[in-house]
């Protein structure tokens, strides 16, 4: 029966999903999926939709995000430079780059960013007591209380492989993950110039491989990269 369940969830499981599913297996500190962030009583149009951040990681005493792509989304990549529209609107360009700054401008809100950290505080506490396997990160967390940290903005980690199928069977998607992280590397100069923190996975990892985030800022204008 559970193998039935199995082969069911895989034909609703994509790339994207089966990436975030071998991220977390070495990621000791994820901590939350797909975090929604509901719409504000003010806003209207899209904004009235509940946007999601793919991973939530604890970093010691800091709450981090990441939002991961496959190095074939087309969010990833422009020509153009990034523009928005006076009310802060998509225009062109990388279109990851307002996806972030959208994730940024609703935690940018004094009460939504002590939403979020006094949710996972509770939540680190809730995971440590169904098992302490979480361990040290989850510890430092939950004990965190007031001093927790929320750091944004968000990283952006890529699938510069095609992941593998719950069966095993080859994927003729192969050949395309391997065309497109050929000529990633200038997207992903244009992302980094943006202030963006850009991590590429080129094969299933077997070890932690998201570095610690620190606090700064996705600018709306590309600028030098030291």
């Amino acid at each position: 029966m559970i193998d039935s369940w199995i082969s069911t969830a895989e034909t609703y499981a994509g790339d994207e999903k089966r990436f975030v599913d071998d991220l977390v297996a070495v990621t000791p500190g994820a901590i939350d999926l797909e975090m929604g962030l509901p719409a504000d009583q003010d806003t209207a149009g899209e904004d009235r939709t509940a946007p999601r951040m793919d991973m939530v990681v604890a970093q010691g005493v800091e709450v981090a995000f990441w939002e991961a792509k496959c190095a074939v989304n087309t969010e990833l990549r422009a020509r153009a430079s990034y523009k928005e529209r006076p009310d802060n609107r998509y225009h062109e360009g990388p279109r990851v780059i307002w996806q972030l700054r959208r994730y940024q401008r609703w935690m940018s809100r004094p009460f939504r960013l002590s939403q979020v950290r006094d949710a996972y505080v509770e939540a680190a506490q809730l995971l440590l007591g169904l098992a302490e396997l979480w361990g040290k990160q989850g510890r430092e967390l939950a004990a965190s209380g007031q001093k927790t940290a929320v750091v944004l903005p968000p990283g952006i980690v890529v699938a510069g492989y095609c992941p593998v199928r719950a069966d095993g069977f080859p994927r003729i998607e192969d050949s395309a993950y391997l065309a497109k992280i050929k000529s990633f590397g200038e997207h992903e100069a244009k992302l980094r110039r943006h202030g963006v923190t850009v991590v590429t996975v080129n094969g299933r990892p077997s070890e932690p491989v998201l570095p610690t985030l620190g606090p700064g800022f996705i600018s709306a204008e590309e600028r030098e990269v030291p």
